[in-house]
């Protein structure tokens, strides 16, 4: 009974009915299925599901804490926790936003030097450790500081290729708006 509701809650979903794909995995993660509980979020984060939107947010915030393992310390899934901190960034929540990222960063990075074949742990240690940088270098929930920051884009760069490149980015809009403001005060002078 249950793979026939997971069959018809994935069959809903493809067929672009989201809130009833949310319905039906609702009831599964009610019923202890942590898949279902994280679908539940995932949908909750991407899609117009209910009419109250700030019920919406919150009820993805309980259901991506209880699918990550964050509440107690077990961590689940890296992926629904790291989507919970972009989210905590998204509307400046840089507090929660370096909590989940420290969180995803540290268990994947210990998963990834355990099994050197497991990309996607790769990617979720890039992938926060990299935000980290930014939050850390602009001073967003944190103090800031460059060597850091510094640290943390190594780290991204060591597990994801395509990190090099949006590091490099970052540096060169860094030199760019660095160019413009010595351009800037010299015309003021």
């Amino acid at each position: 009974d249950n793979f026939l509701l997971y069959s018809y809650a994935l069959k809903s979903y493809m067929n672009k009915h989201y809130a009833q794909s949310f319905l039906v995995f609702g009831e599964l993660a009610e019923m202890g299925y942590d898949k279902a509980l994280s679908n539940s979020a995932l949908l909750l984060r991407k899609y117009n599901i209910l009419k109250n939107k700030n019920y919406q947010r919150s009820l993805y915030v309980k259901y991506a804490q209880s699918a990550s393992g964050i509440e107690n310390n077990n961590i689940k899934d890296f992926y629904t926790l790291m989507l919970l901190g972009d989210y905590y960034y998204d509307n400046k929540n840089y507090t929660k936003a370096i909590e989940c990222y420290k969180r995803v960063a540290n268990a994947a990075n210990i998963k990834a030097s355990s099994n050197k074949e497991n990309e996607k742990d790769k990617f979720y240690v890039s992938h926060c450790a990299f935000n980290l940088g930014i939050m850390i270098r602009n001073g967003l929930g944190t103090t800031k500081n460059i060597t850091k920051a510094e640290k943390m884009f190594n780290i991204a760069k060591k597990y994801e290729d395509l990190a090099k490149y949006h590091v490099n980015t970052l540096r060169y809009y860094e030199e760019i708006k660095e160019s413009f403001n010595i351009k800037k005060n010299e015309k003021t002078i």
